[in-house]
């Protein structure tokens, strides 16, 4: 269901269910992908992450693949970049544990 007042990047956005097998993810690609994640915001402007980034074909995207939870292990074998986003629990200036979430 669309809601008029909802913003036309946040309506039309979909979650993709297959990856093209042959797609190859080139390093500037992946570089800008990154650099998008770090200027995201966080809490208290801490930027409590890390990212552990896996080309298809690669040890470390296998390594990904075997720790995705059932739905997403059935395309992430053929994505040509996983990224996986690592955060601390506990920031230094905050108090408060960070928030945890999941990615898709």
């Amino acid at each position: 269901m669309h809601h008029p007042s909802l913003h036309p990047l946040l309506a039309g956005r979909w979650s993709p269910t297959a990856f093209d097998a042959d797609h190859v993810v080139h390093e500037d690609d992946a570089l800008l992908i990154l650099e998008a994640a770090r200027w995201a915001p966080s809490a208290g402007n801490s930027q409590p992450w890390s990212f552990i980034v896996g080309r298809r074909g690669t040890t470390t995207h296998g390594r990904l693949v075997r720790h995705l939870a059932g739905s997403s292990a059935r395309w992430a074998p053929h994505a040509g970049l996983l990224i996986a986003n690592l955060a601390q629990r506990y920031v230094e200036r905050n108090p408060l544990e960070a928030v945890l979430w999941p990615e898709g």
